[in-house]
């Protein structure tokens, strides 16, 4: 108990001496590098909620939002070809792990996004009759009396071939991301709005000031602006919550560092 009383105590001079230095940005549009925890929540947000297919038919809409995605939408570019995005249930170790999904179906792969275009949605068995299709294991409940809906498990944007020093050092101008403070973002998980709580300038290759702001972009923009995909790779564990009434269930997010190019950063 010590240990980990010991660790939050870290973490909170950490955060206060960040939020003391932290000068605020010089609004504009920057090269961002984005590290993993980063990663994990514009998977979640932007990619995941909107490709469940009770989202994207709108059953969700009066109550958690709905999606940018509209039926039969699957070919749909939605990224530059570096963005390989998917979610996994039976990822070794993972807080979303599962072998078999609430409706009996055994948990596989599902290639959300393939080289920027959208390939294939998450399902139960209801909503993958709806467009012709077989269950992908997609199907999860909070509890025995609770129905399962289409929900996330692991997931996580691919790995490239970039290390993350190199991605740094190839930026000229732009900003290094950690982590975030807070997010926003509408009810189709189109436009969103990312509170930058690590963060660093980046000039000629190299780490600078710390820097606080907000990222505000759009999905697109977001996905089609990335030019560098990090080698290195990390999840964060997180709940999830959907449906009514109210299923949080566990569930993994993440991927490597990774950098988009000429996104608008504020104060």
């Amino acid at each position: 108990m010590k240990d980990a009383e010991r660790a939050v105590e870290e973490e909170s001079r950490k955060a206060l001496a960040l939020l003391e230095k932290a000068k605020a940005v010089t609004p504009g549009r920057y090269d961002v590098v984005f590290g993993p925890e980063m990663a994990g929540i514009f998977v979640h947000e932007s990619v995941g909620h909107p490709f469940e297919l009770d989202r994207i038919y709108g059953r969700e809409g009066a109550e958690a939002g709905e999606s940018y995605i509209k039926p039969g939408a699957a070919g749909v570019k939605i990224g530059s070809g570096l963005v390989n995005i998917t979610d996994y249930p039976a990822v070794p170790g993972a807080y979303g792990f599962y072998l078999v999904d609430d409706e009996g179906v055994v948990a596989r792969p599902k290639r959300l996004v393939s080289g920027g275009v959208a390939t294939e949605f998450i399902a139960n068995r209801q909503y993958a009759a709806v467009v012709g299709l077989h269950s992908n294991g997609g199907a999860r409940a909070s509890a025995f009396d609770r129905e399962p809906i289409p929900r996330m498990s692991n997931t996580y944007l691919e790995p490239g071939d970039w290390r993350p020093d190199e991605i740094i050092r190839d930026t000229r101008r732009g900003i290094y991301v950690v982590s975030y403070t807070e997010w926003n973002i509408d009810d189709t998980r189109y436009s969103g709005r990312y509170g930058i709580f690590e963060g660093y300038v980046i000039e000629n290759g190299e780490l600078k000031d710390p820097v606080k702001g907000f990222i505000e972009v759009d999905t697109p923009e977001l996905w089609s602006g990335v030019d560098a995909v990090g080698r290195d790779f990390k999840l964060y564990v997180g709940t999830c919550g959907k449906g009514n009434p109210p299923q949080p269930v566990p569930v993994s997010m993440g991927g490597p560092t990774f950098r988009s190019r000429g996104i608008r950063v504020v104060i």
